[in-house]
């Protein structure tokens, strides 16, 4: 699996399926995890280990196991919408 150590995140917008997003849907990638929330759609995220799923083939976002990791990328996303208005 991959650190628990975060480095710099990014955040940026998109859509599931490649739909065009009604409203920006943010997201945050740090050099291990890979975080999405779909604001049209409020109960569907994304959370993917890219350390040992660079692919992003399974989403733990509904992963218990992962539910720690889920909340705190899920705070730090709207912490980074929040700095640049979004």
């Amino acid at each position: 699996m991959g650190s628990t150590a975060l480095g710099p995140a990014s955040l940026s917008g998109g859509h599931p399926n490649g739909q065009r997003a009604q409203r920006s849907s943010p997201r945050l990638r740090t050099r291990d995890w890979k975080y999405i929330r779909y604001l049209d759609h409020p109960d569907y995220e994304e959370l993917y280990d890219l350390a040992s799923d660079p692919r992003e083939e399974w989403n733990l976002a509904r992963d218990e196991q992962h539910a720690p990791k889920l909340a705190e990328l899920r705070e730090r996303c709207s912490l980074a919408a929040e700095s640049v208005g979004d």
